[in-house]
């Protein structure tokens, strides 16, 4: 498997230096030479297109890579299937797209460490490094943050579910021994990293996650890795909580077919003292907090909808209520872990398909009767 991995990759690095030198020899500038690529726009709910898109300008401190895969995150399903995602809303057509991985195709003539070929995860945040926020280490509340694929602000910052996309060079995590389907779930291990940093501490603890989507699958996953004494796991499908068991998911917990069995089970072995809730729903949140122990923390990363909160047994039970948005220095620690194979993600990927087919790649994504993480093929 690592041999047709590296094989694949060398390949891809021959091919893009290839093209390289047969347009120097022919006098052409591939790289700044106007051509048609194609992207993947949303333009309101359901009305998702693959259309041509302008070549971004380089400069100098930048690089442009070729989108080898991109992972379907569940705020691009919230715009393909509702047009927005909380307060952000869709007000013109939108490339999506943030969870990306890619070969570099041109380096900026500032840019050291890069080189053409080399297979990277993009960081799609784009901060300022100057605010106050940026120098306490929070970038992730960056004043001026770009954020691929967002129409919190207008004009909206655009996605990289495209052909090729222009950087700023530290943006971009060299991937040494992994392959671009790996690479490309960097970016939301690094949302889950940096929840368990918002935790404090996983090892040792009972630990609680509703919602059995990929970044519940992945809180789990990295919960048994830092050594927590116990991991459940609550959901209302079949399907993600037989994922959650393979990745060493010790309880799962069906609250559609058998609600009542997480409340069995806390008054016959005794409740939980950590909750990550990933699902975004109320009615998750009130369930995890019913069986939960006094003084228990609460790690809210699910962003589904605004819901009422139970303030009453929050404040009886002194709940600490944290929330979790994005990351901030996880994203090298991430690629790390992946690169070292201390954990493992790709039982996550459940479907890769072809960019071109986008539309049944977001109806698939949104089966969670079937479908985890779909990645587009570029």
């Amino acid at each position: 498997m690592v041999i047709i991995i590296n094989q694949v990759i060398l390949t891809e690095k021959l091919r893009i230096i290839s093209t390289l030198w047969t347009s120097i020899r022919s006098g052409k500038n591939l790289c700044h030479e106007s051509y048609e690529m194609r992207a993947i726009f949303i333009n309101a709910a359901k009305d998702l297109r693959v259309s041509d898109c302008e070549e971004e300008r380089m400069m100098p401190s930048q690089v442009r890579v070729k989108i080898s895969h991109g992972g379907i995150c569940g705020s691009d399903l919230h715009y393909f299937n509702h047009g927005k995602v909380g307060f952000s809303k869709l007000r013109e057509p939108m490339i999506l797209g943030h969870e990306v991985s890619g070969f570099v195709s041109d380096v900026g003539e500032d840019v050291g460490g890069l080189a053409i070929g080399d297979l990277v995860a993009i960081n799609p945040a784009k901060t300022c490094g100057q605010c106050q926020f940026c120098k306490e280490n929070r970038s992730n509340q960056c004043s001026s943050m770009q954020f691929f694929g967002s129409a919190l602000l207008f004009p909206h910052i655009q996605g990289a579910f495209r052909e090729e996309v222009v950087v700023n060079a530290n943006q971009c995590f060299k991937f040494r021994s992994s392959n671009p389907g790996v690479a490309a779930l960097v970016e939301p291990l690094s949302v889950v990293l940096h929840a368990i940093r918002k935790s404090e501490n996983v090892n040792g603890r009972r630990v609680l996650i509703s919602g059995a989507g990929p970044i519940g699958l992945i809180a789990a996953a990295l919960c048994i890795f830092y050594g927590a004494e116990s991991v459940s796991i609550m959901d209302i499908e079949t399907y993600p909580l037989s994922l959650a068991q393979k990745l060493g998911v010790q309880n799962t917990f069906d609250m559609k077919n058998n609600s009542l069995e997480l409340e069995n089970y806390a008054a016959a072995e005794g409740n939980f003292d950590l909750l990550f809730e990933c699902s975004g729903a109320e009615q998750a949140l009130i369930s995890g907090m019913n069986v939960l122990n006094p003084g228990s923390k609460i790690i809210q990363l699910g962003i589904a909808a605004e819901f009422c909160l139970p303030v009453i047994q929050l404040t009886a039970k002194e709940f600490e209520l944290i929330g979790s948005w994005r990351f901030s220095g996880e994203f090298s620690q991430a690629v790390n872990l992946l690169e070292a194979g201390e954990i493992d993600l790709t039982p996550l990927i459940s479907h890769e398909i072809p960019f071109l087919d986008a539309e049944t790649a977001f109806l698939t994504a949104s089966n969670r009767k079937e479908a985890m993480k779909v990645q587009l093929c570029f």
